[in-house]
């Protein structure tokens, strides 16, 4: 899981940078970002949890950055604002199975 979710935040950080540069392209792409290399620290922050509190709460942030991440997708790919790469759609399908 862990290398689909670093997959996963590597293939967003290229997509990103080739959004427009304009303000929709660049709020979407920093949120994007965020959500997305979030994802991949909380779940490596998670396998250093110091109590089983800490695994869950780390846990719970990986799955709600990566939620986030889903939406952002849907909406960039809806609003014809960037069309999904083939690789970046390929890292999401490895994370939905």
């Amino acid at each position: 899981m862990k290398a689909v979710l670093v997959n996963f935040a590597a293939s967003t950080v290229f997509f990103c940078k080739d959004l427009p540069n304009g303000i929709t392209g660049q709020y979407y792409g920093n949120q994007l970002l965020r959500s997305a290399v979030s994802s991949a620290l909380n779940f490596g922050e998670m396998q250093g949890a110091v109590s089983d509190r800490d695994f869950v709460n780390k846990a719970s942030i990986c799955l709600k950055e990566l939620k986030e991440s889903r939406i952002n997708l849907k909406i960039l790919s809806k609003g014809s604002i960037m069309e999904i790469s083939q690789k970046l759609l390929f890292c999401w399908m490895r994370l939905n199975n």
